[in-house]
């Protein structure tokens, strides 16, 4: 029986104490992602169990616990901070020999990026064995995590408080000279504690100067480059081997927004194996819808928001203003407030007061 199935049965008056107390540990699990984290009480006592091989001590600071992810660069491990009261953290690890290094990049961001709310807080880089590790703030779940635990759809309201914020952090980015140049969901995570209602951009190893910092002189139209990012998310002239430049996330975003609203892309249903084939048949699908048949069924604002992300040039500045502008009008429009009250808060406060009142924690599926 599936989890969801579980949380689905009613509370009979013979087992409801027993049940009760279950699905209150079940319940627990879930809302704990939700919940402000005091990093000094968190319970290590599981520690022992990890492997040996998976336990890493560095420069007598860091204690590895558990690894939590990977990707392209290697792994990232949650580890405590004996400098800090043990506070919780995240520790990337790569390779030193690997041939396209990633983690020089981010430290690069990070150092730049230190005082902006919208990412994340670096605090060591260096190396450990054959490794370059960097250690960051610990954060909460990401945008595609939570979108699957509210039903795959955002409302209106949850899409433009986070999309928001992501063209904040996108602008803080661009005004320092830098593209992300892999923008999507999984890239972008709550924090944790006071910081839970923030939007934290992760993952700078693709970053890329659109600029000289210090002369602002642009970098040079090109063609033929090779796709860097997720296609699922690049922009069409990514598709199409073109220099990426600020235009190339903001279409980005625009395409994130679509998928937050809709829960899918169109060509997301593509079931081609060969990558190649895969990313021509793509390119086909974005290229042959058209903007209504795209944004169908979604906020005016959205539609205006892709019409305009194709409308910039390669050098030009986007009006981060008159996007930003679009979002809050949606809210408005609507009449509510951007109070950081997000979808998810409302299926938890469900879930516990259906807990509290022995109602089944999810209402019953219509047939």
């Amino acid at each position: 029986m599936s989890n969801t199935s579980k949380l689905e049965l009613p509370l009979d008056d013979n087992n409801n104490l027993l049940r009760k107390s279950k699905l209150k540990k079940r319940i627990r699990t879930i809302v704990s992602s939700f919940q402000p984290l005091n990093n000094d009480k968190i319970s290590l006592k599981k520690t022992e169990n990890i492997p040996k091989d998976k336990i890493h001590i560095i420069e007598n600071r860091f204690t590895t616990i558990k690894c939590i992810g990977s990707g392209g660069f290697g792994e990232v491990y949650l580890a405590k901070d004996n400098n800090q009261n043990d506070l919780l953290v995240a520790i990337k690890f790569e390779r030193t020999d690997t041939q396209r290094p990633q983690l020089p990049i981010e430290k690069y961001v990070f150092e730049i990026m230190s005082k902006c709310i919208y990412i994340p807080r670096m605090f060591y880089f260096g190396t450990h064995n054959e490794y370059t590790v960097l250690a960051m703030d610990l954060l909460g779940p990401s945008v595609e995590d939570l979108l699957n635990f509210s039903g795959r759809k955002f409302t209106p309201k949850t899409i433009c408080m986070i999309g928001e914020q992501i063209l904040r952090s996108i602008e803080a980015l661009h005004n320092h000279s830098l593209i992300h140049r892999d923008l999507k969901p999984d890239n972008f995570l709550f924090g944790l504690g006071l910081k839970s209602h923030i939007v934290h951009l992760i993952d700078f190893g693709l970053c890329k100067n659109y600029r000289h910092p210090l002369t602002y002189e642009h970098s040079l139209y090109r063609i033929g480059k090779t796709l860097t990012g997720t296609a699922r998310y690049c922009s069409l002239y990514t598709h199409h081997g073109i220099e990426q430049s600020r235009r190339d996330d903001i279409q980005c975003l625009s395409y994130i927004i679509i998928y937050l609203a809709k829960g899918f892309l169109p060509w997301m249903s593509i079931k081609i194996s060969n990558r190649k084939k895969r990313n021509e048949k793509l390119i086909e699908i974005k290229e042959s819808l058209t903007v209504k048949e795209l944004c169908q069924d979604l906020p005016y604002e959205f539609e205006l928001f892709y019409k305009y992300s194709r409308t910039l040039s390669y050098t030009q500045r986007p009006d981060y203003g008159y996007l930003r502008n679009l979002l809050i009008a949606v809210i408005n429009r609507l009449k509510q407030k951007f109070d950081y009250i997000y979808d998810w808060h409302l299926i938890v406060k469900m879930f516990k007061e259906n807990l509290y009142a022995g109602r089944p924690i999810l209402p019953p599926k219509r047939i």
